[in-house]
């Protein structure tokens, strides 16, 4: 066998493992919101971590809102890729929430919230779904289906 049919032999088992362990990742991280499947956060950020080792995401908290009436925390993450910026996301959250994941950890869910939207931006974890299954506030939150016409 010649070097160049080895190398794109080896180049071909790669990418075939490459997949195998995303296809992991996706059923491992994979929950339904509203009857459709959502890649978690964590599992976009694997998947990110295989096609980019080098790839870096920066979080910043951006503002917080003192107003007595809307107490509010914003969290931007930039997405990097050989050093450049390639997505942005943004993820507010109310700091008076009374329950859930807000209540307990706000700061955690902003820049959560703002790496998945960041890393959505760019195609994981963009599933599938429907822009109205998922409470107008949080629209940016919602699964996308990737082969859908706009």
């Amino acid at each position: 066998m010649g070097a160049a049919k080895a190398k794109a032999k080896s180049e071909t088992a790669r990418k075939a493992t490459a997949d195998e362990a995303k296809a992991g990742i996706k059923a491992a991280q994979t929950i339904k919101v509203s009857g459709k499947d959502y890649l978690q956060v964590q599992g976009r950020i694997l998947m990110f971590r295989q096609d980019h080792p080098t790839g870096q995401i920066h979080t910043e908290y951006i503002t917080q809102g003192t107003e007595p009436d809307n107490p509010r925390y914003l969290a931007r993450a930039i997405v990097l890729v050989n050093d450049k910026p390639v997505s942005v996301g943004h993820k507010m959250v109310k700091l008076d929430a009374t329950r859930g994941p807000g209540k307990d950890w706000p700061f955690e869910m902003a820049e959560t919230g703002a790496i998945g939207r960041a890393l959505g931006a760019l195609g994981y974890g963009t599933l599938s779904g429907d822009f109205d299954e998922v409470a107008a506030d949080q629209i940016a939150d919602a699964p996308v289906d990737p082969k859908r016409k706009w």
